[in-house]
């Protein structure tokens, strides 16, 4: 069976051993370096189950090494009508027979492609480097402020859209975009991961994390903070959610002002983060959605680059679930995917891919 990188090792390569330091006060403390959070288990390996037995006849396409673009017809369950969905395919180049593979999904924002995401984000050279295999899908285009505009079906599209607009169910285009995954490839159902920038990450939390927490072990996000309203899975199943956002999103600190909280800049320490309604607010939103308590654990540091941060993690369940909220402000990050490929520092699609690697359903 083939094996991963043992943990240690794996952050020496990725210039990622680094210490936590944990405060509570608002003056954050002199430079520390982070080291996230190893896997529960050790460092994943290519075990487990297959979600199905891959088909005789592939129902996507992919050379390993190499990224393949496939097309699938989906037929809306809502609409009844069909659509042609695209997605970008890699499999790291030591794929074989003998092992399953974890899966992660990563959505792109308003506007955007699959290629963007595969582009500005280092998910493909973490993949072949760990052995696991990475999705770009493409959303729809919609007429938007009148423009035709690549959106995820999130709970906000139908009101930027004209009346009468055929929205179509992108957990349903999911759903089938990871069947034919699954009968093509061997795949370890236990660890299918999803990520998202902007409306990828609204869609992220606001859809997928309510409508197919059956089959996500967990998923993650940048771009945005907490949510609008309390939304609980219809699986009854909490997964761990992880999303990050910049002080300099300006996004994010335009709906702070538009309401009533008016802000140049959001709040970095954890005193400003609370005192701040539009970004408390939202993150209890979703904290409550995901059924935990309010105790929360606070982390401050700083990356080598000088770079700080704050952490605050939800993880005590009122349902007796395994699962945790962490939310993380990052210092002079705008909105933007936070990524070496896309010119920001550190990269935080390592700390994703550590991040969700300690989940499993």
């Amino acid at each position: 069976m083939k094996k991963l990188l043992t943990f240690g090792s794996l952050l020496v390569a990725l210039g990622l051993l680094l210490q936590f330091q944990s405060c509570t006060k608002e003056e954050l403390p002199s430079p520390t370096v982070e080291a996230p959070l190893p896997p529960s288990e050790g460092i994943l390996a290519l075990s487990g189950q297959p979600c199905q037995s891959p088909a005789n006849n592939p129902v996507v396409n992919y050379t390993p090494g190499t990224t393949v673009v496939n097309i699938i017809t989906v037929i809306d369950p809502v609409t009844g009508l069909s659509s042609n969905r695209k997605f970008r395919l890699y499999v790291p180049s030591t794929y074989n027979n003998e092992a399953y593979y974890p899966l992660v999904y990563m959505f792109h924002g308003r506007n955007q492609n699959g290629l963007r995401m595969e582009e500005r984000t280092t998910w493909k050279a973490l993949a072949e480097a760990n052995g696991f295999i990475v999705v770009f899908p493409k959303a729809l285009r919609y007429p938007i402020n009148g423009q035709l505009m690549s959106h995820w079906n999130t709970p906000a599209l139908a009101g930027q859209v004209p009346p009468g607009t055929a929205l179509f169910d992108d957990v349903h285009f999911f759903r089938e975009m990871n069947k034919a995954i699954g009968q093509t490839l061997r795949i370890n159902c236990s660890r299918i991961y999803t990520c998202g920038f902007s409306n990828g990450a609204h869609f992220n939390k606001k859809r997928l994390r309510i409508e197919a927490s059956d089959i996500i072990a967990a998923t993650s996000g940048a771009g945005n903070i907490g949510d609008a309203a309390i939304r609980l899975p219809l699986t009854g199943i909490q997964r761990p959610h992880f999303e990050v956002c910049g002080t300099r999103d300006n996004l994010t600190i335009d709906l702070c002002t538009q309401q009533g909280n008016p802000l140049t800049e959001l709040p970095l320490g954890p005193g400003a983060i609370n005192n701040t309604p539009c970004v408390r607010d939202r993150m209890n939103q979703l904290r409550q959605g995901m059924e935990l308590e309010m105790m929360n654990t606070i982390t401050t540091g700083t990356h080598p680059n000088g770079r700080r941060f704050t952490d605050i993690t939800f993880n005590t369940s009122t349902v007796g679930q395994h699962t945790e909220y962490k939310f993380r402000m990052i210092e002079d990050l705008t909105h933007k995917v936070p990524s070496s490929n896309n010119n920001f520092n550190p990269d935080y699609i390592a700390f994703f891919w550590l991040w969700l690697s300690q989940w499993e359903l």
